[in-house]
């Protein structure tokens, strides 16, 4: 895999991966997509930007490490 033009960019997690959300161009790049649930790391001040929704992934992809019955949102996760 190759992560390209990320220089100077924010740190960004999706919270939301999954097949569904990866979209693969004519020229076979992929591009990830529905980033709803996404927070920003601000390096500068070592913070985490998180919505009011603090609602993460879907159920059928998260790590199964994870309790079965799940609150319907979970504390933000350390990047």
């Amino acid at each position: 895999m190759e992560i390209v033009g990320t220089q100077g960019k924010p740190g960004i997690a999706h919270r939301d991966l999954k097949s569904k959300n990866i979209l693969v161009k004519k020229n076979g790049t992929c591009a990830i997509a529905d980033l709803g649930l996404a927070v920003r790391h601000d390096s500068l001040t070592d913070t985490i930007d998180i919505a009011p929704n603090q609602r993460v992934g879907t159920k059928r992809y998260l790590p199964p490490s994870l309790p079965p019955s799940l609150p319907s949102s979970l504390p933000p996760l350390p990047l």
